[in-house]
């Protein structure tokens, strides 16, 4: 059995990260005739709008392309890059009252926030894993119940 989850769109992170943006680039241009005087600190600031115009792009992409897909075999978590994990690799699973799921293997780690998914399918995600996990990898679900299932 193949189920995939995908993120609630965080449209609002990508409009306002955009907004800064288009904000501090169109500061830079309001201010190019005065800032010539200080070139490194004009410098300074075009470097940093480019950094923050990288990051936004980057954060829209992850938010867009990122989906979790559990099979019978393992979980694959797919954003930017790919994280494969076999449930048989798993060392260790640690459910964190705050909300989420940190799943280490020898080769890689997994954190899974569950505030980061539609409401009707966090329940489903959350007994999914813990069906699928053997119980004596898994720690803190008591306490993990009692703070999120409240």
């Amino acid at each position: 059995m193949t189920r995939e989850y995908r993120r609630n769109k965080r449209v609002f992170i990508c409009f306002g990260a955009g907004v800064f943006t288009l904000f501090g680039f169109a500061n830079m241009f309001f201010s190019l005739d005065s800032t010539f005087d200080h070139p490194i600190f004009f410098a300074l600031v075009g470097l940093l709008n480019l950094a923050f115009a990288f990051y936004t792009g980057w954060v829209c992409l992850a938010y867009g392309k990122y989906r979790l897909v559990l099979t019978d075999e393992g979980i694959s978590s797919y954003g930017i890059g790919v994280t494969q994990m076999g449930y048989q690799d798993i060392t260790f699973a640690r459910w964190y009252p705050e909300g989420f799921l940190f799943l280490k293997s020898p080769r890689c780690h997994l954190q899974i926030a569950f505030s980061s998914y539609p409401r009707n399918c966090r329940h489903e995600l959350i007994h999914a894993l813990r069906a699928a996990i053997p119980i004596d990898l898994q720690h803190g679900w008591s306490q993990f119940c009692v703070a999120y299932f409240r």
